[in-house]
């Protein structure tokens, strides 16, 4: 896996993604899988499990990031 940082713009479907989560002193990471759907900000919507859903869901790039 690679911490080489890409436009969202440039994800392909299948594409596992990864960003520091808020808190936790940013030790941990979220995880997400990017689909094949344009969000309502025009980038790719993600599949992530989330406490803010209860369980895994597809969110928007600007919700997950």
């Amino acid at each position: 896996m690679s911490n080489t940082p890409i436009s969202p713009s440039q994800l392909v479907p299948g594409t596992v993604v990864t960003v520091q989560m808020k808190g936790l002193f940013k030790l941990a990471h979220h995880f997400a899988l990017v689909t094949d759907k344009p969000g309502p900000d025009g980038m790719p919507m993600v599949i992530a499990n989330s406490g803010d859903t209860g369980g895994p869901a597809e969110r928007s790039w600007s919700a997950f990031v």
